[in-house]
């Protein structure tokens, strides 16, 4: 429970399954809490399947139901193929791979209904993440509506590291940098 807020969790994990439920609540005495619950079944050892339902309120009173359905599928070397379908979400094709030990690759091709207009929107993107031996991490993306991020993480001490983190929105034509510090004790 953290201030006003509450969560509850669970999860059972089966020999080829996994369940979880969950509910939260912004504010346990005036709101009406989210539910949530998922279950994702192996088929064989490549290939799963699974679901998601989430009931949560809407700010004029509305119930919502939300559903997703998803399928995975390891590939040769450990690729992972995946699609993930939401009537509120369309549909989402990516693809994961990992180069070697540092490097790693990805990309993700979305289709959605523009909800003002009708039209059938897509949205691809290509990303990387490259580890280096002294504890930095690279991350690099990039989108097909024109915009590019980078952050860089750097373990400038054994409990501190820095995030350097940049954003160039080309189509919008909005530029944001920034600067963070995170310092376990």
């Amino acid at each position: 429970m953290q201030g006003n807020t509450f969560t509850l969790e669970a999860e059972h994990t089966g020999s080829c399954y996994t369940a979880t439920a969950k509910i939260a609540a912004q504010d346990i005495f005036n709101s009406i809490p989210i539910l949530n619950a998922s279950i994702f079944h192996s088929l064989t050892k490549s290939i799963a399947i699974g679901g998601d339902l989430t009931r949560m309120q809407q700010r004029g009173g509305e119930q919502q139901l939300v559903m997703s359905l998803a399928a995975r599928s390891k590939l040769r070397n450990d690729d992972i193929l995946s699609v993930t379908a939401s009537p509120t979400d369309g549909i989402t094709a990516s693809y994961y791979r990992k180069l070697n030990g540092r490097m790693e690759l990805g990309s993700e091709l979305l289709f959605a209904q523009d909800p003002q207009n009708g039209q059938i929107l897509s949205v691809g993107s290509v990303a990387s993440k490259l580890s280096f031996r002294h504890g930095s991490t690279l991350r690099m993306q990039g989108t097909s509506e024109r915009k590019v991020s980078v952050v860089l993480e750097e373990q400038i001490m054994p409990n501190a590291m820095m995030t350097l983190s940049s954003e160039l929105d080309h189509g919008k034509g909005a530029y944001r940098f920034g600067v963070g510090m995170n310092i376990e004790l």
